[in-house]
C-alpha cells in the first residue's frame, strides 16, 4: 500500500498528506463552534376575560326550580360540563349541572332567559336506573359529556358519592323520556373492587370525564385515593393505591394522591386532576406529576406552578390553547395555569366569599366548586352562593 493509500484510509487520525514521501502537521482546531439556529417558540395565546355574570340562580336561595334562569333555584350546585346546544347557530351552550337537588339538571347558555330544566331525576333521593317517571337520582357530584355519532346524540355521564356508582344519562331530546342507567359499581355498595363493571367497588367518586375519541370514561374515585377508568364493560385502576394516600410521583400503582377530586382531560389525552392543594397530570401512559401546589401546603400564591399555593381544589377545566382552570373553592377565587408554568387568578377576591356580579377583579365568589369551559367561557357552580355563574 503506497503511502497515499494510507492517509486516504487514516482520516481519524486527522494527518494530512502531501506526496507519497512527505507529511504536514494536521490543522489548528477550530476554535469557533458552529452557528446553529434553534426554532423561535411559538408563544402559546392565554385568553383574556373582563367579566363575571350570573345565569342562572338565586344568590342565597336554596330550591330546585326549574324556569328562567335567574328564577330557578339550586341547592348546592357541584359538578358542570358543557357543549354546545343542538341546533346551536351562535353559541348556544348546553350546560349540565350535578348538585344536591337530586336530579341532573341542564341550562341552555345563550337562548332567551337561559332557561333551566330537569334531565333526569323527580329531587326525591335514590340511585334507581329508569325512564323520567321512575329513576331516582342520589346527590350527584361530578358530571361529563360524552358524544354519540353526531353533536345531537350528547349523552352525560355523573357520580353518585354517597351510592358509590357511576351512571348515564341516555341521548337526546332534553324534553324526551330519557332514561337513566348505572354504568358501573353497586349502590351503596363501598368498595375498591377491580373487574366487571356490574361487580366493581368505588369509595365516594367525584370528578368524571369521557374521552370522546375512543369511549373511556375515568373516574376521580375520591375516597379510594385512586384514579379509576371504566371501558369495555369493565373497570381498572389507572394509578394510585386503595387505601394509600400520598402525594408521590411516579407510574401508576407507584404514584399516591392525597384527596382526588376535579377531572379533565386535554387535547393529547392527558389528565388533569385536582388534589386538594396541588394539580396533578395523568399522561395516557400513566405517569403522573404534580403540575402546580405542593402536597398539604395550603395557602395562596401566585407564580411559578410549583411555588403556587391553593387552598381545597376542585372542579377543573381545560382550553383550547393548553391552559389549565381551576376551581379554588377555599380561597373563593378561580385561578389558571398556563402551559408556560404560571399560576395566577382569573376572577374573585382572595378570602372573599360573595356572590358580586362584574370586573374580574371585582367580583366575588363563594365557595366555587364545578368549573366548565366552553366556547371561550368559564362556567362556575358557585355552590354556597346557589347560583351558576360565568367569566368571559
Amino acid at each position: 500500500m503506497t503511502a497515499r493509500m494510507l492517509c486516504l484510509v487514516s482520516l481519524t487520525l486527522l494527518m494530512a498528506c502531501g506526496n507519497d514521501s512527505s507529511s504536514t502537521a494536521p490543522p489548528p482546531l477550530t476554535t469557533t463552534p458552529p452557528v446553529t439556529t434553534d426554532p423561535v417558540p411559538v408563544p402559546v395565546p392565554v385568553l383574556s376575560f373582563t367579566t363575571v355574570d350570573t345565569i342562572a340562580g338565586q344568590a342565597g336561595v336554596r330550591g330546585s326550580a326549574d324556569g328562567k334562569g335567574s328564577q330557578a333555584t339550586f341547592n348546592y350546585p357541584a359538578g358542570l360540563a358543557a357543549t354546545g346546544a343542538a341546533g346551536a347557530k351562535n353559541g348556544e351552550t348546553l350546560l349540565y349541572i350535578a348538585g344536591l337537588t337530586e336530579n341532573i339538571r341542564y341550562a341552555q347558555v345563550g337562548y332567551s332567559d337561559n332557561p333551566v330544566g330537569t334531565a333526569i331525576g323527580k329531587g326525591e333521593s335514590g340511585s334507581v336506573d329508569g325512564d323520567a317517571t321512575t329513576a331516582r337520582v342520589r346527590a350527584p357530584q361530578g358530571v361529563a359529556v360524552g358524544y354519540g355519532d353526531d353533536a345531537y346524540n350528547a349523552y352525560a355521564y355523573w357520580t353518585e358519592d354517597d351510592s358509590c356508582v357511576v351512571r348515564t344519562l341516555t341521548r337526546y331530546p332534553l324534553n324526551g323520556n330519557r332514561k337513566a342507567v348505572t354504568v358501573a359499581g353497586q349502590a351503596y355498595k363501598c368498595g375498591a373492587a377491580d373487574g366487571p363493571a356490574a361487580t366493581a367497588k368505588f369509595n365516594r367518586p367525584d370528578g368524571i370525564v369521557a374521552n370522546t375519541r375512543t369511549g373511556e370514561v375515568f373516574v376521580a374515585d375520591t375516597s379510594n385515593y385512586t384514579l379509576r377508568r371504566i371501558y369495555g364493560g369493565a373497570v381498572t385502576t389507572v394509578a394510585g393505591a386503595a387505601g394509600q394516600p400520598g402525594g408521590s410521583d411516579g407510574v401508576g400503582a407507584a404514584a399516591r394522591f392525597s384527596a382526588p377530586r376535579g377531572l379533565a382531560m386535554d387535547r393529547a389525552e392527558n389528565l388533569y386532576l385536582t388534589d386538594y392543594t396541588t394539580v396533578r397530570k395523568i399522561t395516557p401512559a400513566g405517569v403522573v406529576t404534580t403540575l402546580a401546589g405542593k402536597l398539604n401546603t395550603v395557602g395562596y400564591t401566585d407564580g411559578p406552578a410549583l411555588d403556587a399555593r391553593f387552598s381545597r381544589l376542585a372542579g377543573i377545566a381545560i382550553d383550547e390553547n393548553g391552559t389549565v382552570y381551576v376551581a379554588d373553592s377555599g380561597n373563593h377565587v378561580v385561578r389558571r395555569i398556563t402551559a408556560s408554568g404560571v399560576v395566577s387568578t382569573v376572577a374573585g377576591v382572595q378570602s372573599v366569599a360573595g356572590n358580586a356580579d362584574g370586573t374580574i377583579s371585582a367580583a366575588t365568589f363563594d365557595t366555587p366548586t364545578g368549573l366548565a369551559y366552553y366556547n371561550k367561557q368559564l362556567f362556575v357552580s358557585d355552590s354556597s352562593s346557589q347560583t351558576i355563574r360565568r367569566i368571559r
